[in-house]
């Protein structure tokens, strides 16, 4: 399966999200607090919570209009780092590497270590990314993409500052 996140502005950080060219979600992220919202297929709505400066993000069903949240689904850790993970409420653990130093692409390790799948990014100047997930189900590869574009927004921030 193939997920494609594809930046709908220029100023806001908005993107249209589909899985093998069909359209499933649009995560509308948080410029100044990290994180973001995203609906899937019109049905499930969810709340991608950032937490200790942006190295750990929640994932949580969004359970009314009012913004209240259901219990943790998955726990995205060490975010940023090279070697980082993501926790699903049932215990299935993902590890995830970045590809080298300077570079943006992000690894899925299989159970032996070996690649599995990735996430790069479409383009510097526009943004947006570019995954092969497998074994994962919808709402799960949206919040992997949606962590790593968190991680890049906040990376291209921090430099833009420096």
């Amino acid at each position: 399966m193939t997920v494609r996140a594809e930046k709908t502005g220029f100023w806001r950080s908005r993107y249209e999200i589909s899985v093998d060219d069909r359209p499933v979600a649009t995560f509308d992220g948080t410029t100044w607090k990290g994180g973001g919202t995203f609906t899937v297929r019109d049905k499930e709505s969810y709340r991608v919570v950032a937490r200790k400066f942006g190295s750990r993000y929640e994932l949580c069903r969004l359970l009314d209009s009012s913004g209240t949240l259901s219990e943790r689904l998955a726990v995205a850790e060490r975010v940023g780092r090279k070697e980082w993970s993501i926790t699903e409420a049932d215990g299935t653990n993902y590890r995830f590497r970045r590809r080298s130093f300077w570079g943006y692409e992000q690894d899925l390790l299989g159970p032996d270590g070996a690649t599995a799948g990735e996430v790069k990014r479409l383009s510097v100047w526009r943004g947006g990314a570019l995954a092969e997930l497998p074994r994962m189900h919808e709402a799960l590869q949206v919040f992997v993409v949606a962590v790593v574009i968190c991680m890049w927004d906040a990376q291209a921030a921090a430099a833009a500052s420096a």
